[in-house]
């Protein structure tokens, strides 16, 4: 294609000067090869707040300045490449929320806003499309580029994909058929999609962000089956939550835990239960990492890292339990009258609990109370289990206990008996709850939360080691030959050990690299058992166990030690694994030791 030298971005507004009623436009050019934006505003515009920090005022009504680059943009607005982008872009000027857009660029390119497209016309070399204002959708986002439109018409919307042409041919009918899929699957579950639009834009950035009807997808990662998936059905349903009902920040936001629930969990759960249970326990695992002690009223933004393990993992399990709490149909007749309560507005958890609370037709103030307003989470264990003989059968007499003061929880039990698997479900309201679960056949085991439903402390042994212990590890022991591998991988301080020095109490993890047959006979001689078959599978491998101290030890070998560290690139794309072997061709193989002694899990025979 043709580069062209210059873009402009044309967004009309309609006025209301006291002199009467009159239609202008902001004016809004952009040259890629110098990244030069010059802006102009029309009679009657004025700047509600300062403009972007990139922008300096040359005129009355005149501003220009240079789009940063993508390492030094606040990603709010940058040039990359040939595309750019501007979020936020009207913000700062009087009356933009509401206005009508109208963006126009060179043929060849194509530009978008999150709004809905009106019309389009291509003509004198240029293509210009307009969009309706509507200040309820929230800060006008403008994205342009060489791009091709794909198009398809499906569950009541017009579906747009804006990619690079060659992504418009390998993957823009995928993604047009999974956006119609879940429009359509949302659409039944909670109502109408709410608007006439819904577009996918690849973005030059490593991003996803939901903008009501508009995606924007990091187009390096455009071919994932994950992207289309549980990621694209998370973007739609934003449509519903945070777009049409939007957040009520200075409450909390709830709209990324539900989305959560409803998209990711959902899919995975529809899949295969070990995958939704694989997600919960992550969740937790996260909260394990992060600041489990939060509140969850307390998540605002997606954007503070910190506070994700919460507004996104713990909101999601809390939705959970309360469809555990109030049964699958209530939750579900819940979420529609939340829906219809709220569409075109702002909510916040108090419209939350009031819609589940009807729904459900009982009182659940004690329910969000408990999960929105205390921190921290719950520490459930596994006391006694005993088995006796009845004349009906067996009695199996368990004990839970909890720190005080006590949440009130539902914790699930699985019973595993000679007939085969009996579940139950235990109620705690104090620090000590003992139950009698009966069964006709004896009991062989017992495990308390096996799928990880609550959330909830994980216990020491209730996970296998993962990649993430170490790469996240605060301080950090090296045996000599790892420490390219140590610095490449981890960014904590490491302490260089003598080839015969003892690890240092205070070391949370230990890394060993080298050549494949000197890390084998480290490995031999520095932990009891043998080494795991991953240890020389493949061109380059690494994995974790942990001592009896409880200390994480990473593993890494090559035939060519020297090529690890760009060979392990990738590894914290696998932080939740136990091991990941990398062959010659293809994606790297991983998986995750089993748990071979949870503490909550007890063994009758």
């Amino acid at each position: 294609m043709t580069r062209l030298g210059r873009i402009a971005l044309v967004a009309a507004l309609t006025l209301a000067p006291a002199t009467g009623r009159a239609e202008s436009a902001i004016s809004l050019d952009y040259a890629p090869e110098t990244r030069a934006v010059t802006l102009t505003l029309p009679e009657g515009a004025a700047p509600a707040a300062a403009p972007p920090d990139w922008l300096r005022r040359t005129g009355p009504r005149r501003f220009e300045g240079t789009l940063p680059p993508l390492s030094e943009a606040r990603a709010t607005a940058a040039a990359v490449g040939e595309s750019a982008f501007i979020l936020g872009a009207l913000g700062w000027i009087d009356g933009a929320g509401s206005a009508p857009i109208r963006l126009s660029v060179p043929a060849g390119y194509r530009a978008v806003a999150n709004r809905d497209l009106v019309s389009e016309t291509q003509e004198a070399g240029r293509y210009t499309a307009r969009f309706a204002g509507d200040a309820a959708r929230g800060p006008v986002h403008v994205m342009a580029g060489p791009y091709t439109i794909g198009e398809a018409a499906g569950a009541g919307a017009r579906l747009r994909t804006y990619f690079a042409p060659a992504d418009h041919a390998a993957q823009s009918e995928a993604y047009l058929a999974a956006a119609e899929g879940y429009i359509a699957r949302y659409s039944a579950r909670i109502g109408a999609y709410p608007y006439p639009d819904f577009f996918v834009v690849a973005a030059p950035v490593p991003v996803g962000l939901s903008f009501g009807n508009t995606t924007f997808v990091a187009e390096r990662i455009l071919g994932h089956d994950y992207m289309r998936g549980r990621s694209l059905a998370h973007e739609v349903l934003h449509a519903w939550w945070g777009g049409a009902v939007g957040i009520d920040a200075e409450t909390g936001n709830w709209a990324e835990g539900l989305t959560t629930y409803q998209a990711d969990h959902a899919l995975a759960a529809e899949t295969a239960p070990d995958r939704a249970r694989a997600l919960r326990r992550g969740w937790l695992e996260a909260l394990a990492r992060g600041d489990a002690a939060r509140r969850l009223r307390d998540f605002r933004s997606p954007a503070h890292a910190p506070d994700q393990a919460v507004g996104y993992g713990k909101a999601a399990l809390v939705f959970h339990m309360l469809k555990a709490e109030i049964g699958a149909p209530a939750f579900e007749a819940g979420l529609r009258r939340f829906w219809s309560d709220n569409r075109g507005g702002r909510a916040g958890w108090r419209d939350l609990r009031r819609a589940f609370a009807r729904a459900a037709g009982r009182d659940l103030d004690w329910f969000f109370d408990q999960w929105l307003d205390r921190p921290g989470l719950p520490e459930v264990r596994l006391g006694t289990a005993e088995v006796t003989a009845t004349d009906e059968g067996y009695a199996t007499t368990v004990t839970l206990t909890q720190a005080s003061p006590a949440w009130r929880l539902r914790v699930p039990l699985r019973l595993e008996t000679a007939a085969g698997t009996e579940r139950h479900v235990v109620e705690l309201r104090g620090p000590r709850t003992e139950a009698r679960l009966t069964s006709p056949a004896r009991p062989r085991a017992l495990a308390v939360d096996p799928g990880f439903d609550v959330a909830r402390h994980l216990l020491d042994g209730e996970r296998p080691p993962t990649l993430r212990d170490a790469l996240s590890a605060g301080r950090v022991a090296v045996h000599p030959g790892g420490e390219a591998v140590a610095e490449a991988l981890i960014g904590a301080p490491v302490t260089r050990l003598d080839r015969d020095g003892g690890v240092p109490d205070e070391a949370d993890a230990v890394v060993v690299a080298g050549a494949t047959a000197e890390v084998a006979a480290l490995r031999e001689r520095l932990l009891p058992g043998a080494p795991p078959e991953e240890a020389r599978a493949g061109r380059a491998r690494a994995w974790v166990e942990r001592d009896a101290a409880g200390r994480t030890w990473l593993f890494a070998s090559a035939a060519r030690p020297e090529t690890l560290p760009e060979a392990l690139q990738t590894l914290r794309y696998y932080g939740g694994a136990s091991h990941v072997v990398i062959a010659a061709e293809g994606r790297p193989r991983s998986g995750r030791w089993p748990v071979e002694a949870s503490p909550m899990v007890v063994r009758f025979d």
